[in-house]
């Protein structure tokens, strides 16, 4: 239970660190070429 708790948190905070991630890349793209 606890292994399988900590590797969703695991996936999870990849999963948003990726998503931010690319959101933050996509934002500074646009204002650059704005």
């Amino acid at each position: 239970m606890n292994a399988d708790r900590a590797e969703a948190s695991g996936t999870y905070l990849a999963c948003y660190y990726l998503r931010s991630s690319i959101g933050g890349y996509l934002i500074g793209f646009v204002f650059h070429y704005l």
